[in-house]
């Protein structure tokens, strides 16, 4: 390897590969890493990473001086992942490390990993392949749960135990078998495996056992869990069905259990919604928890005699009809039937001494329940929501009816069709009236059934219960008896009720509790005594809604802060009622206050007085008070107050406010890039007003453009057109009458703009790119030309992209993606710039301290910068040492190749001390220049090797590919340079490999020119691999650079490409299916890596893959892609010794 090779690869490597993320982690290879105590771990992937989704942790890393182990692995989550490889000395993995990685699709975990984390790799839906290593012992809780493409795994021999739903959800997975290792096997394990007919376990496993179909212990006694069934017969030997067993088993009809067995364990069943059918053996004596939960098909089902107990939520869910539960069973657990919504009847035990909690909620369908003689408690929402119960008793034993806290509901809440709660005689603590619950003494009002509609408060009663009346939507109508007192209304006593009609708060009523109307709607409410600020904020006015309140006038100031309601004094003797609101006008008529009330003595002849201010109002002829001529959206107050005959006002003035209508019913605004326009104009016609002569809208100063509109309410529409883009127009709605202006308002609106868009690509020191373009979903503007300003006046280049080079260092960019717009006669530019004061980098021009390699007539310099490589402006100047400052310097321009310029200086002095220097210059003519450094030449000759560099081929189609290469002259003068291919076929078959000779026809050679070169190879064939390497030619014979491997393409399209089936010993891949955003491929012939790009016939690439080493026959590939256009494509593969290039066309 040349000198000056080495450096330019040294320089690739230093420039961008290892960057400093911050003081605990840095950047190595697209991979950031976190310090950790023992070494460090795998954080993220870089922002702008060129992995292509390929990711290969290695065990180590370098960082500075430093080499770390890579043992961890934090939570990344990165969803542009599409292999991961993981090394062995990762001993802590964080859980959901891969979750949701939607296009990883391989996954290789190294020798010496021990665990899979909880949901490590939870919803990778593509990924296919997994390798697990030898010394894997846990799979952690669903950490393989919804890799829905996966379809068999193999499990490695060390394998100690599976967690809860370790591959639920994988319903691709066909093939698997557990290993000899295994000991435990967690819940739902395969729950959604519905691919996986049959389960194996490994003969020699001593703690496992299985019939295809589920698994157990050894001696097949207690069952753990199953496959996916639709029905099974559970063997003769089992005694236990595990937590569950058949959980979630949604296609399951039916299941055979047998005598014998014991324990049915929580949620054995759960889920299971097509069972319809299930005998539970005589011999079972305990159901657990959730058992049957969700069984909704599940419509019978016997409880055998013996078992004690029902546990929480057994039957929850289910869709049982009928329910005989045996005398044996004393305890039922908390929401044992909730939500059977199909259950109409059940009998209950006697023995029984509690309704728990939630027992029956939402047993929709139950009508009819007799509640067992030895009952002593039933407890919160027990009954609640049973829509069909109508009537209920409570027996003499009961002696605790549970009062709900805060937030529960309460036992009879949402029984809607419920009208009476009766109580047995002989009941010690309860009492009833044929509707309500009392206690025995019915001074407290319990519980009110959710049914009945009217109902009077006993004079009795002195509180009405927490809850008491919770969730009576069917309630309309409360009043309380004469001779009420000292009453007080708990919390949430009327809680949710929704539809009262009338409330009267009487002087009987001494308190009201914390939310006591909570979410309640009560349409009046009527208020006969003062109360208290707290009475309203805190108890009765709090979080409910209410139409009209009437209320003393010395309250309404405290109730108007706290409430929108309408509000009335009650001794405010005319209110108003038949309110209409126009756009221009209110009207109302008057009428007695039904609820007046305060009044000592109201005289017999009194008369309403109407104001709007200090303007009073006279009713027309038919009793209505009409205020018109006025502006629409505008709120007024009216005041209605009474007088006696002699003048004198009576009882309190009361005061409301309306607002007028908008003026149109319907109207909205929308522009275009040149025009305003509305095709929904409804105007809001007032019949109080008079009719305008013209109404119409108007632009300009001078109303220089016109729309009339008929005044009416159908819907009509205008237009005006001839503005600019981005432009605010003014329009100016007028009524007129008799050539006046009555009414006029103004509405803006902006027309829209270009839809232009440009972003930065590439900015160097010197160089910057950016692309553009127009959004043309609004495209009425005239356009006369499009593309790049770079002074925001003109436009002077054209195309979706503007790569600008030969600019100043730290200069600002003003370019941006401009049209020009022509309106009438007149053009204007509009442009978009991503940033109005985006600079350029500061220039970096750091000389090599002395030649690289020198003879007595010819020199090797060189120089670092952060140029671009496409920079042509760029070079060395050099003069003797000694020379006078005015002698003149030589220039020579120079490229500059992945961050490295390189000249090199002939027809020198031998002996003699020279500096040189690098230098930039701008397209403006200002020169940049780096430090002065020397080198003395030799006093003989020396031979240096020129160096030689061939860059990846591109090939156009099936008969031509592009090549190119780089150069820097040795110490001879080039005779020759260009470019050499051949067949590889050729090549090895004549072993002419390494050298060409006049002699050799299977070599060709063309020859180019530069110090960068590049040629075009013409009359290739198609389907053919060839290999190319550039070449320089001197007086000590000829240098090559390295060696490029490409395939032409085949000239048929996809879909006529018929490949031979029996590979050749070389790499071989066929395309197997081509859709909208992938495509297959199957790959033979090769052990080792194969690298796979999908690219334009211009090169640019679309996707990449790699897969890595395998012995497999045939391995498959899958690129992810963007919807492809129509045209033609090139995908190529090479494994690093061979290559295959398949030409596509999309159609």
């Amino acid at each position: 390897m040349k000198f000056l090779h080495k450096l330019l690869v040294f320089a690739l490597l230093f420039v961008g590969v290892i960057t400093q993320a911050s003081a605990e982690s840095f950047t190595v290879n697209g991979v950031v890493y976190r310090i950790t105590d023992t070494g460090v771990a795998v954080n993220n992937l870089a922002i702008d990473n060129d992995l292509n989704g390929i990711v290969y942790v290695p065990e180590e890393v370098q960082y500075g001086s430093t080499t770390y182990k890579v043992t961890g692995i934090d939570y990344l989550g990165n969803k542009d992942i599409k292999e991961i490889s993981l090394p062995g000395t990762i001993k802590k993995i964080a859980d959901r490390t891969f979750m949701n990685c939607n296009n990883l699709q391989t996954v290789k975990l190294g020798e010496g990993i021990s665990y899979v984390s909880e949901e490590m790799f939870y919803n990778c839906t593509a990924l296919k392949y997994v390798s697990l290593p030898n010394s894997l012992q846990n799979i952690g809780r669903h950490a393989f749960g919804v890799c829905k493409s996966l379809k068999a795994l193999q499990l490695p021999k060390a394998l100690d135990s599976l967690g809860d739903g370790a591959f639920s959800g994988c319903e691709s997975l066909s093939n698997i078998e557990l290993p000899e290792s295994l000991q435990t096997i967690g819940t739902l394990c395969f729950y959604g495996c519905y691919k996986l007919s049959t389960i194996k376990v490994n003969p020699a496993n001593t703690y496992l056992a299985t019939d295809g179909k589920a698994i157990f212990n050894k001696d097949k006694t207690v069952l753990y869990t199953a496959i996916p069934v639709t029905s099974y017969n559970v063997p003769s030997t089992v005694r236990e069905l595990r937590d569950h067993a058949f959980s979630e088993q949604e296609s399951m009809t039916s299941i055979t259990l047998p005598e014998g067995l014991v324990n049915i364990s929580s949620s054995a069943f759960r889920y299971c919604s097509k069972l319809e059918h299930l005998v539970i053996p005589s011999t079972v004596d305990s159901i657990g928890d959730e058992a049957f939960y969700g069984c909704s098909a599940l419509q019978q089902i016997n409880i055998p005699q013996g078992i004690k107990s029902l546990a929480y939520e057994v039957l929850a869910y289910t869709g049982i009809k009928t329910l005989d539960i045996p005398s044996s069973v004393n305890y039922i657990g908390e929401k044992a039937f909730r939500n059977c919504e199909s259950l109409q009847s059940i009998k209950l035990p006697e023995g029984l001494t509690l309704l728990n909690d939630e027992l029956f909620d939402g047993c929709k369908q139950l009508s009819d329940i007799q509640i067992p003689s030895t009952v002593t408690t039933i407890k919160k929402a027990a009954f609640n929501d049973c829509k069909a119960l109508k009537t209920i008793t409570l027996p003499a034993s009961l002696n605790t009816f549970e009062i709900p806290s805060n937030n529960d509901i309460s036992i009879f809440s949402g029984c809607s069709a419920l009208k009476s709660i009766l109580v047995e005689a002989n009941n010690k603590y309860f009492e009833s009236d044929g509707t309500a619950l009392y206690n025995k003494a019915k001074d407290t009002l319990i519980c009110f059934p959710g049914g009945v509609t009217s109902f009077v408060v006993p004079q009795s009663v002195k509180t009405i219960g927490v809850k008491a009346f919770c969730n009576c939507d069917s309630l309309q109508n409360i009043m309380f008896e004469d001779g009420v007192s000292d009453l007080v209304i708990g919390e949430y006593a009327f809680k949710y009720c929704k539809n009262i009609n009338k409330l009267v708060i009487t002087s009987g009523i001494k308190e009201a509790k914390y939310e006591a109307f909570y979410k309640a709607h009560i349409k009046k409410l009527v208020i006969t005594t003062t109360h208290p600020k707290s009475f309203y904020e805190y108890y009765l006015l709090k979080d409910n809604s209410i139409e009209t309140i009437y209320a003393p006038v010395s309250d309404l100031s405290i109730i108007r802060k706290l409430t929108s309601s309408t509000l009335i004094p009650l001794n405010a003797i005319y209110v108003p009622s038949d309110i209409t609101i126009g756009s221009r006008s209110i009207v109302f008529k008057l009428i007695k206050n039904e609820e007046l009330s305060g009044l000592d003595d109201l005289p017999a002849n009194t008369y309403p007085c109407v104001k709007i201010g200090n303007t009073e109002i006279e009713a027309d002829e038919n009793g209505r008070y009409v205020h018109a001529g006025l502006d629409p959206g505008q709120a007024f107050t009216f005041t209605i107050s009474a007088k006696n005959s002699l003048g004198n006002m009576v009882g309190s003035a009361y005061s409301f406010t309306k607002r007028t209508a908008n003026y149109f019913k319907s109207f909205t605004l929308n522009s275009g890039q040149t025009y305003v326009a509305s095709s929904d104009i409804r105007l809001n016609v007032d019949p109080e007003m008079e009719q305008p002569d013209v109404c119409r809208f108007v632009y300009g100063p001078s109303y220089t453009k016109s729309c009339d509109l008929k005044y009416n309410d159908e819907v009509q529409s205008i237009k005006f057109t001839g503005f600019w883009p981005s432009t605010t127009v003014t329009l100016n709605y007028q009524e007129l009458k008799d050539g006046k202006v009555t009414y006029s308002k103004e509405y803006n609106i902006m027309t829209k703009d270009m839809g232009l868009s440009a972003e930065f690509g590439n900015i160097t020191p010197t160089s910057y790119t950016m692309t553009g373009s127009r959004n043309k979903t609004y495209h009425d503007a005239e356009v006369v030309d499009e593309g790049w300003t770079l002074d925001r006046e003109t436009i002077t280049q054209h195309g979706s992209t503007l790569h600008v080079t030969g600019c100043e260092p730290e200069s600002y960019v003003n370019a941006g993606y401009a049209v020009m717009v022509k309106n009438g006669s007149e053009t204007k530019l509009y442009y978009y710039s991503p940033s109005q004061s985006m600079q350029l980098p500061a220039l970096t021009l750091e000389t090599v301290t002395e030649a690289k390699a020198t003879s007595n007539t010819v020199a090797l310099i060189c120089a670092t910068t952060n140029i671009d490589d496409e920079e042509a402006n760029t070079g060395f100047e050099w003069r003797r040492y000694d020379a006078p400052d005015l002698v003149p310097s030589s220039k020579a321009n120079c490229p500059v190749v992945d961050g490295v310029m390189t000249g090199a200086l002939r027809n020198l002095s031998a002996s003699t001390y020279y500096k040189f220097r690098p230098f930039y210059k701008a397209e403006s003519g200002k020169t940049w220049y780096g430090e002065w450094s020397a080198f003395g030449t030799a006093d003989a000759y020396v031979y240096f090797d020129p160096t030689v560099r061939t860059y990846a081929a591109v090939c156009h189609d099936e008969n031509s590919a592009t090549v190119s290469g780089f150069i820097i002259a040795g110490s001879d003068d080039i005779k020759e340079q260009g470019f050499e291919y051949w067949k590889r076929d050729d090549a090895y078959a004549t072993a002419k490999h390494a050298t060409a000779t006049t002699d050799d026809n299977t070599h060709q050679t063309v020859v180019a020119t530069g110090q960068r070169m590049s040629a075009v190879l013409q009359n290739l064939e198609p389907n053919t691999t060839y290999i190319v390497r550039a070449y320089v030619t001197t007086e000590h014979g000829t240098t090559y650079g390295e060696e490029q491997i490409f395939s032409t393409p085949y000239s048929t399209a996809i879909g006529e490409v018929e490949l031979d089936e029996v590979y050749s010993d070389h790499l071989a891949a066929k395309v197997t299916k081509v859709g909208d955003n992938e495509l297959h491929l199957a790959i033979c012939g090769t052990a080792r890596p194969v690298a796979i790009r999908l690219t334009a016939v211009s090169g640019i690439q679309m996707a990449a893959t790699t897969l890595g080493s395998s012995l497999e026959n045939t391995r498959h590939a899958c690129l992810h892609t963007n919807r492809l256009q129509p045209g033609m494509y090139l995908l190529h593969v090479t494994d690093g010794q061979d290559a295959q290039t398949i030409r596509i066309a999309i159609k």
